[in-house]
């Protein structure tokens, strides 16, 4: 694997590093890079990962930590969550305008 740094202190007068970024190859020639810093003003948390591969991506955030977005190359987008959703909920997303009628009812 292969790294390259650049770490040192965004906020002026502070006597710690604050920041840090790097960018990774790792042995089989897949890339990354990395960015954290504690100088990121009016964010609480902010962890998150937006990982590609050659047929689509995930992206994952810690404010909504049962959600999992999964997008594929040809522009689709599926999230996964840990919540059952209901019949209704399913067709809905499916594009079923049924989805949106309430079983039995006419109108």
């Amino acid at each position: 694997m292969s790294l390259c740094a650049d770490v040192g202190h965004v906020v002026p007068g502070r006597k710690v590093d604050d920041y840090g970024s790097l960018l990774l190859r790792y042995s089989n020639d897949a890339r990354g890079s990395m960015w954290v810093t504690n100088a990121a003003a009016g964010a609480e948390h902010g962890l998150s990962f937006r990982i590609f591969g050659e047929t689509g991506g995930l992206e994952w955030n810690q404010e909504e930590p049962n959600r999992l977005v999964h997008r594929t190359r040809d522009g689709f987008e599926e999230i996964v969550t840990r919540r059952k959703r209901s019949a209704r909920e399913r067709k809905r997303e499916a594009g079923d305008p049924r989805g949106d009628r309430t079983p039995g009812r006419l109108s």
